[in-house]
């Protein structure tokens, strides 16, 4: 638990000395946040924006993402049928940091209304290295990054 916990893979409620409850593993926690998934019939709140689409893609399923774009403000609302990203002006911000993942990485991977709100908010944020990302790319990193939680076999 401690290896998961100190690399922002997990995120604990309590002491690691105790019996802590898991609050979050992988993008996916019960704490309230700005970033929120209907999967499968199920509200579920994520760690970042990139989690809102990266694991329906990867996990193939529909589900509509809910973030707010980093820049305004704006609610950002998505329908992923089958996990696949619509066409859309929305594009997500992937930063190259180092760290724990729901530290380092989480805070600053966030969708954004367009391409211009992201070069608006990296005129504030000149710190945050990066990429800017195509819904469509982000979808591919997802299924990457999550692909240890589909059966063998499954074609994503």
């Amino acid at each position: 638990m401690g290896q998961l916990v100190a690399a922002g893979v997990a995120t604990i409620d309590g002491e690691l000395g105790g019996d802590p409850a898991v609050i979050g593993a992988e993008g996916l926690t019960v704490a309230a946040t700005s970033h929120r998934l209907l999967l499968e019939g199920k509200h579920l709140h994520t760690w970042c924006g990139f989690d809102t689409v990266g694991i329906p893609a990867a996990l193939a399923v529909d589900a509509v993402a809910a973030t707010t774009c980093p820049s305004c403000g704006g609610e950002i609302v998505l329908a992923l049928p089958g996990g696949q990203p619509p066409a859309s002006s929305v594009v997500g911000w992937w930063p190259q940091v180092s760290g724990p993942v729901n530290e380092s990485f989480c805070p600053v991977a966030g969708l954004f209304c367009s391409q211009e709100h992201v070069t608006t908010w990296r005129a504030a944020n000149l710190s945050s290295r990066g990429e800017a990302l195509s819904l469509i790319e982000l979808a591919e990193r997802g299924r990457s990054t999550w692909s240890l939680f589909t059966e063998p076999g499954d074609t994503p």
